[in-house]
């Protein structure tokens, strides 16, 4: 009860996805300037740095070394967080929260962002279903 309080007060919060950019960014720095490609590689969250940068979906994006760099230019769509870097949970539920980059998982090899880790843990009760959920809200709210 307390998690569905929290995810309440977030969405009313933050609001709906409409109004909410491509990729989620902080002074147009993706992610925060966190290294995606190293959830994968090191598998934890690394802050990139300004000597590696890219700019994909409209935002700069920062990578902790070459080879990061290099992995996620040949393949961005691989390495990038679903639903633009914003929580995971939340999009399922219709709305696109500011993540924390430490509130994190790989589910089927893509990259799950969330804005609480008890956010994540609730995502990864069901999260086949919340996938399909947050696919169609993403999708439906992007296409307007």
């Amino acid at each position: 009860m307390k998690k569905l309080l929290i995810l309440a007060i977030a969405i009313l919060m933050f609001g709906n996805l409409s109004a909410k950019p491509k990729v989620f960014s902080v002074q147009n720095v993706a992610i925060g300037g966190v290294d995606v490609v190293a959830y994968f590689t090191i598998g934890q969250p690394t802050m990139g740095l300004n000597n590696y940068t890219t700019e994909w979906q409209g935002a700069i994006w920062q990578f902790s070394s070459p080879e990061n760099l290099a992995m996620f230019n040949k393949d961005p769509t691989r390495f990038a967080p679903q639903f633009g870097g914003f929580c995971s949970l939340t999009t399922a539920h219709g709305a696109s929260i500011p993540i924390n980059p430490m509130a994190w998982t790989i589910h089927n090899e893509r990259l799950y962002l969330f804005v609480f880790e008890t956010a994540r843990d609730t995502w990864l009760m069901n999260p086949d279903k919340l996938i399909k959920r947050a696919n169609l809200a993403w999708s439906t709210e992007l296409s307007k």
